[in-house]
């Protein structure tokens, strides 16, 4: 049953739902520490990532949840007008401008029959490091590994690539091999994260760069809705 601060936020959030699915979930997944919500803007902390995720109607109502802000090392932001002066004080070392996707329709999509999908452990760490572009740290990549929400996709035996679910409830970290690229491997991926969530009750999303139009169009043709607006994610 949802209290009261919670209903406040969702009915905020819900006004634009695709662009606010990031602050959305951790609430109905039951892990967001809601800290302001009202009908001008809401600001959280989700428990699992410790992220501080804030998105306002107005530069001075984001300003005011801004100067109230708890110490953090991740944070989500929604408007633009509030980048300059998170970057001022938390100096973050790498700054993401993403698009939104979510898979709304609800229906659970095919899997390749050929395809096994399997949890990987800490053996798999350094095929991981070696192949994902992105630093996001030994620390955060063991501790994805330890809580079983990093997959393997295998076909014959071998690993034709991998995927995950972000801390803060985003999946990500889709990487195929070089040698299995271009054989609706990564659709196999995603459409087992979609459905994963789907059975778990909650709305598969991903954050993507608005300059990778390969990722974007995949999303689209697997029946994603991509935001207009944009998020921004700092550490």
């Amino acid at each position: 049953m949802r209290n009261e601060r919670e209903r406040q936020a969702l009915q905020y959030l819900s006004k634009n739902a695709l662009h606010n699915i990031g602050m959305i979930f951790p609430i109905e997944r039951g892990t967001a520490e809601i800290l302001y919500a009202e009908n001008d803007g809401v600001m959280l902390i989700d428990t699992v990532s410790g992220a501080v995720m804030q998105s306002a109607d107005s530069y001075e109502v984001g300003k005011r949840l801004f100067e109230q802000m708890p110490s953090a090392s991740l944070f989500l932001i929604h408007q633009d007008f509030m980048l300059d002066d998170f970057k001022a004080k938390v100096r973050p070392e790498y700054v993401f401008e993403n698009y939104t996707t979510a898979y709304l329709k609800g229906e659970l999509l095919p899997e390749l029959p050929e395809v096994s999908l399997t949890a990987l452990d800490s053996s798999h760490y350094d095929t991981i490091t070696q192949n994902y572009e992105l630093d996001l740290g030994e620390t955060y990549l063991r501790e994805r590994l330890e809580a079983g929400a990093i997959f393997g996709a295998f076909a014959d035996g071998e690993m034709i690539g991998f995927a995950g679910e972000h801390a803060e409830g985003s999946m990500g970290m889709l990487v195929i091999l070089e040698q299995y690229r271009r054989k609706g491997y990564a659709a196999a991926l995603v459409g087992f994260g979609v459905n994963r969530r789907l059975k778990q009750g909650l709305i598969p999303f991903s954050n993507v760069f608005p300059d990778n139009y390969a990722s974007i169009e995949m999303h689209k043709k697997m029946g994603f809705t991509i935001s207009e607006d944009k998020v921004w994610w700092l550490f």
